[in-house]
C-alpha cells in the first residue's frame, strides 16, 4: 500500500523543490527518501512556513527596541509660525516618545520671558515667541513660533469734505490709511470706485465710502 501527502505540498531541500523521485511520499515498509542536510520550509500553495529574516534562519533581534530610541516628537496647536491675529491666542503643547517625555516652555513679549503653561489664552496685544522643548531618554526637540497679537484696526482719514457738507464749489476728497501692517483698502463714491484726490465738480448728492482692513482684521469702514 502506497500512503501520499497532498499533491500542492512539498519539502524544499537546499531551495530546491523535490523532484518526482524523492517527493514526500511513503514506501509499504514507510521509509522516506533520504536528504542532504539544508535549510528547509514547507511550502503550501504561495505560503512559505520558515523561521527567522536571515539567509540561514534564526531570529532578527533588536528592530522594535531600536524604533523606540528616539527623542520626542513635539506638537504645538492653536497658534501658527509668523501669525497675525487680532483673536485670543491658545497654544497648546504635547509630545510622544518613548517616556519618561518632558516638556518646558517659554513665552517672550516685550514685557519679558516667563514660563508657559499649555493652554492658557493670550489676549494682550504684542509680538509674541513661544519656545517649547520636549526632551526624553534619547534627546530633545525645540519648535519656536513667533506670533503677533495685533487689536488696533487701521486709522481712516478723510479731507476734502465733510459728512452732511453742502457746498457749490469743487470737492477733492482725499483718503489716507494708517495701521502698523499692511493694509487693503477700498473706495466708491455713490457705489462705483473712486481715486483719492480727484476733484468732483457735477452737481449731485455724494456718498463716499471707505473699507480698510488689515491682515487677520475686520474692516474699518467710513
Amino acid at each position: 500500500m502506497r500512503a501520499s501527502f497532498p499533491a500542492r505540498a512539498g519539502v524544499v531541500v537546499s531551495g530546491q523543490r523535490p523532484s518526482a523521485a524523492n517527493s514526500l511520499s511513503a514506501s509499504a515498509s514507510g521509509r522516506r527518501p533520504r536528504a542532504r542536510l539544508g535549510w528547509a520550509a514547507l511550502v503550501f500553495s504561495s505560503w512559505v512556513v520558515g523561521y527567522g529574516s536571515g539567509p540561514r534562519g534564526g531570529p532578527q533581534l533588536g528592530a522594535s527596541a531600536a524604533a523606540t530610541n528616539n527623542p520626542p516628537t513635539l506638537n504645538i496647536t492653536g497658534v501658527t509660525s509668523g501669525e497675525l491675529t487680532n483673536d485670543t491666542v491658545t497654544p497648546r503643547i504635547s509630545a510622544t516618545g518613548t517616556a519618561p517625555v518632558t516638556i518646558v516652555s517659554t513665552l517672550a513679549s516685550s514685557v519679558g520671558t516667563a514660563a508657559y503653561v499649555s493652554g492658557t489664552a493670550i489676549s494682550a496685544a504684542d509680538s509674541y515667541t513661544l519656545v517649547a522643548t520636549a526632551t526624553n531618554a534619547y534627546g530633545a526637540v525645540t519648535q519656536t513660533v513667533p506670533f503677533t497679537l495685533y487689536l488696533t484696526a487701521p486709522v481712516v482719514t478723510i479731507t476734502g469734505a465733510y459728512d452732511g457738507e453742502v457746498t457749490n464749489q469743487p470737492i477733492t476728497p482725499t483718503i489716507s490709511v494708517a495701521d502698523a501692517y499692511p493694509v487693503t483698502t477700498t473706495i466708491l463714491l455713490g457705489g462705483q470706485p473712486f481715486v483719492s484726490g480727484t476733484t468732483i465738480t457735477a452737481s449731485a448728492t455724494y456718498t463716499l465710502k471707505v473699507t480698510s482692513a488689515d491682515l487677520e482684521r475686520g474692516p474699518t469702514l467710513l
